[in-house]
């Protein structure tokens, strides 16, 4: 797991390309805004369990883009002060619950049209991921 404040082209460059997707798939996720923190840790075991299935190298979940229209419209969404369950800190929460980790990247972009955060998640290597006990799967069709 590695989380990251760096505001690169690479990943202004990754947000475009995965904007211009026909809809989203099994190993990618568009979310307005923040959810829950269970959903989060949920979506990167489905995302992660999904991409091994599509052998996809990665899978993104994106805070930020509207999910019908992939149009970027911004998030107030801020992963490293966000608390998950316990008031623990976010993102080691989230990782605790994963099983096996499958490894994720989270970075702010600030885009030219607003800012989004980007989980760059692993595929599930072995096995399937499992978050708090749980297996999940993401059935969009690409």
């Amino acid at each position: 797991m590695t989380f990251s404040r760096i505001h690169d082209s690479r990943l202004v460059r990754l947000v475009d390309e995965l904007c211009q997707l026909s809809g989203e798939t099994e190993w990618v996720e568009f979310k307005r805004n923040y959810h829950s923190d269970q959903r989060i840790g949920e979506y990167i075991s489905a995302l992660a369990n999904a991409a091994c299935l599509k052998y996809k190298p990665k899978a993104y979940f994106l805070y930020g883009i509207e999910d019908e229209t992939h149009e970027i419209v911004g998030t107030s969404f801020d992963p490293y002060t966000e608390k998950g369950k316990g008031n623990q800190d976010l993102l080691p929460w989230i990782t605790a619950g994963l099983i096996p980790n499958p490894g994720f990247e989270v970075s702010i972009v600030k885009h030219p049209r607003g800012r989004v955060v980007v989980f760059e998640i692993e595929p599930a290597r072995g096995r399937p991921v499992s978050f708090y006990g749980k297996f999940y799967i993401n059935l969009n069709s690409e």
